[in-house]
């Protein structure tokens, strides 16, 4: 049967267990971690995700701070529709109802035109209302 070759050297093993515990410790920014982490990768020849499957088959690999999700909560193709029918000013729900089956980009298209429309407007109406003074 042939021999398994090692990945890692134990000299290797203890190298990265050192710096990494050296640079990050626990008080290790995400940065200072990640950059360790890309030193070790480049200077054992091996990749950032191998170097991290080697520190956290070790136990010491701090796991990087995950991003916050964003809070916004997304719009509704209902809210858009609704929108829509609020700008044209008709409660007629019927009258709006196959909306809801659009595409969703194609409704915010559709009140982004609403918007020019509207900003037009304004801007005419303030220009009559200079003219007037």
């Amino acid at each position: 049967m042939t021999e398994k070759k090692a990945n890692y050297t134990d000299e290797m093993v203890a190298t990265i267990s050192e710096v990494y515990m050296a640079q990050c410790g626990i008080d290790g920014t995400d940065e200072t971690r990640k950059a360790a982490m890309e030193s070790l990768a480049e200077s054992c020849d091996k990749t950032v995700a191998s170097i991290r499957a080697k520190l956290s088959h070790l136990g010491i690999y701090i796991p990087l701070a995950k991003a916050e999700k964003s809070a916004t909560k997304r719009t509704t193709k209902a809210e858009l529709v609704q929108s829509i029918a609020d700008f044209a000013q008709n409660d007629n729900e019927q009258f709006f109802e196959s909306l809801t089956g659009a595409n969703q980009n194609v409704l915010k298209y559709v009140i982004g035109l609403q918007n020019q429309v509207s900003d037009f407007l304004n801007d005419e109406i303030e220009s009559d209302e200079s003219e007037s003074s």
